[in-house]
């Protein structure tokens, strides 16, 4: 038995030294190790967002907010000058934002679920976003 393990590796490690060797033996010796070395590709760095670039941030209602009452007022804050118009399901305001950005815009919602859909424009430009609330009749 010891015989055959010693055989075995006797003859498993003269079989991966020749193998290490044929390589090297057909390319011959004179040519130079490759560079076996990964390049990483650069990472892009983000684009910087123009001040005048049309944003549209809305202070009030927040995302699934519960009401009280059929007409809140939507306001929030994008280019100053900029239209801005809030669309419920049964209604659709329009106002302009002010010298800061700033607009609060009076709209009617239904009972339940709404969606309201802002926009805003300045030329060209158009930035939208979409809230959800919930007007509720009875008192929690």
């Amino acid at each position: 038995m010891f015989i055959a393990i010693f055989l075995g590796l006797l003859l498993g490690g003269g079989a991966a030294v020749l193998f290490a060797q044929i390589p090297k033996n057909l390319l011959g010796s004179n040519i130079a190790p490759t560079d076996q070395s990964t390049t990483v590709p650069p990472t892009p760095s983000p684009t910087p967002i123009s001040p005048d670039s049309l944003t549209l941030d809305i202070v009030f209602p927040k995302q699934q907010e519960l009401i009280e009452e059929d007409e809140i007022n939507v306001s929030g804050k994008t280019k100053p000058g900029a239209t801005v118009i809030a669309t419920s399901g049964i209604d659709e305001m329009t106002a302009a934002a002010d010298e800061t950005g700033t607009f609060s815009i009076p709209i009617t919602v239904n009972q339940g679920a709404n969606e309201l859909l802002i926009v805003s424009l300045s030329g060209e430009d158009k930035t939208e976003r979409v809230v959800v609330v919930n007007y509720i009749t009875e008192e929690l």
